[in-house]
Order: structure tokens, then sequence, then C-alpha cells
């Protein structure tokens, strides 16, 4: 039996026609924030499970929900595999916004 190696890469291109491919992709405000996030993640942890890597989204996503002001904190997770696909129930990241009762250094 022979098992044929899998090599996992997403692409995109941008309106003026500029594409890469890569073993992570981020578009938007997400490639400066969530892209080097994953990529670390990914260094880290080269064989990284569904599981773990659905966690890294929920992190990645929590992470750009606070940093965006008009943003919403609920998300759908799509997953592909080499034998399935799937694409989660709506979802709302946890958030804590008692962090910003006391800023300080803008006195």
């Amino acid at each position: 039996r022979v098992r044929e190696a899998v090599v996992s890469t997403q692409s995109t291109g941008d309106k003026i026609g500029v594409s890469f491919t890569e073993k992570s992709v981020a578009t938007g405000f997400g490639s400066y924030i969530a892209q080097p996030m994953m990529r670390r993640a990914m260094e880290e942890n080269p064989n990284m499970t569904v599981e773990e890597g659905k966690k890294l989204m929920e992190r990645c996503l929590k992470v750009l929900f606070y940093r965006d002001c008009r943003s919403l904190n609920r998300y759908q997770i799509g997953v592909v595999t080499a034998t399935d696909n799937s694409i989660s129930e709506p979802m709302s990241a946890a958030t804590d916004w008692s962090i910003g009762a006391n800023p300080s250094g803008y006195e």
C-alpha cells in the first residue's frame, strides 16, 4: 500500500493581481495581526491537529475582535481535510471588557 504525501497550502490573490501560496493565509487586518500568530504557532508545532488549529483560529479571531472596534465577536470556522470538509455553527468569542475600566499611562 502506497501513501501519498499531502502538502497543505493556501493561496490568495488581491485586486491588483498579486498572488502567493503559503502554509497559512490571512487577508485584510488579519494579515497584520493573525498571520504572525499563525506563522509562530506553525513553527512551534508543524504537525498541528485539527483541534489545535481550531483553537489557534479562535485565539486569532479573539485578538482581531479586540483590536477592531467595528467588528462583531461572531464567527464560523471551516475545516477542510483530505477526507472531509465542514463549517461550524456560528460561535461567539468570549469577551471581557473589564480590563478597560482602569487604563493607565494616559493621565
